[in-house]
């Protein structure tokens, strides 16, 4: 569903952090839903740049969080 774009938080990105944030609280089509309102409310249905992100989360414990992502050589 998301396109791949340099400096975007898309879409599965959202997903997998939701699903990771809620376990199994949440059924996939719950986390769907809450993705694309999420998106669809912030005016960016393919996905939000860096800084829309953290703009975003400034006022939760997550806007400082880091991910550490692996790097195969």
């Amino acid at each position: 569903m998301a396109a791949v774009c340099a400096g975007v938080v898309t879409f599965d990105d959202m997903q997998i952090m939701l699903r990771q944030l809620a376990g199994s609280s949440l059924s996939d089509e719950d986390i769907n839903t809450l993705v694309k309102r999420a998106l669809t409310e912030a005016g960016a249905p393919h996905g939000l740049t860096l800084q829309q992100f953290q703009q975003t989360l400034s006022a939760q414990e997550l806007a400082g969080m880091v991910v550490e992502v692996p790097v195969e050589l």
